[in-house]
């Protein structure tokens, strides 16, 4: 049996009529509320929004103004939202999240559906406050929406649990324990093709990692680009909890700068380290490029 997709995404029946799939055609979600979030379709002045909102802490996604067509590129849809978001709180230096490693469940709880009411009235209110959702500043939409104090949580913030989140389940290889290899992983550093941050926006740092000959995104990292990073640690992070599937190590690893390699030896010894093009790497990017541009 496979290991479970890092992030489970419950959809409502709405959303699922919405993008054309039948709830009892997928699976309920397992495991704790760390890696369960809930995805609901709500209208704001007769426009199609999606709300997502994480169990364990209520952190909600806004994501304004959607057609048909997006929304059935759920898996994407929620990955790129997710990213952005945490990008925007200062936690997706810690996520590792990418459409591959989304799975859609059946909704399965009302007391979360209960806190997303809440907070899609909230969300209303202060849109026609604001002017309107072709003018309302959405960041600050999503700031607002996790600063709200909600029952569920005691009274507390979403936005408080979030750090702790971003942090959980980073589990590291332990002295032994038995690794499958696999082939070639292609590891590369890019400046992403979004830029995020209120007032002074800037483009994050992008840590992608891909494995061949699968083309699967093993991990996915958004940094602040001003903040100390050693790569090496991204291909040891990656080997202990990939997106997809059980910790593993390459026996080929290939970046393009030489100053990528520095170290790698050390945190996957007997691989073969390539310096080399990694032109893989660059068709991932133009990918999320143009899946952007759809969006606009």
């Amino acid at each position: 049996m496979g290991s479970a997709p890092l992030i489970q995404v419950c959809c409502t029946r709405k959303l699922l009529e919405e993008i054309g799939r039948r709830p009892e055609a997928l699976p309920d979600a397992v495991g704790d509320e760390s890696s369960i979030w809930t995805a609901n379709l709500i209208f704001i002045e007769r426009r199609k929004c999606l709300l997502l909102t994480h169990h364990a802490t209520l952190f909600t996604v806004f994501v304004p103004d959607l057609r048909r067509a997006q929304l059935r590129e759920l898996e994407p849809l929620v990955s790129e939202s997710l990213v952005e978001a945490l990008a925007l709180e200062g936690g997706a230096a810690r996520s590792r999240i990418s459409s591959s490693g989304i799975g859609l469940r059946r909704s399965r709880t009302r007391r979360v559906l209960g806190s997303m009411n809440d907070l899609a009235f909230q969300a209303r209110v202060i849109i026609e406050a604001g002017g309107g959702l072709a003018v309302y500043d959405h960041e600050d939409l999503a700031r607002r929406l996790n600063r709200i104090p909600m029952g569920a949580l005691k009274y507390r913030f979403a936005i408080d649990g979030l750090e702790s989140w971003c942090t959980l389940q980073r589990p590291v290889i332990r002295r032994n324990e038995r690794i499958t290899d696999v082939q070639e992983w292609v590891g590369g550093l890019y400046l992403a093709p979004f830029q995020v941050g209120k007032g002074a926006p800037y483009a994050p740092r992008l840590v992608i990692w891909l494995e061949l000959p699968r083309n699967k995104i093993v991990w996915l990292d958004i940094q602040d680009p001003t903040e100390p990073f050693e790569f090496a640690d991204s291909l040891l992070a990656a080997m202990a909890a990939p997106q997809e599937g059980l910790p593993r190590r390459p026996t080929q690893v290939r970046v393009a700068d030489p100053q990528l390699a520095s170290g790698l030896d050390k945190t996957c010894p007997g691989a073969l380290i390539q310096v080399a093009p990694t032109p893989e790497l660059d068709f991932v990017i133009e990918d999320m490029v143009q899946h952007l541009q759809r969006r606009r």
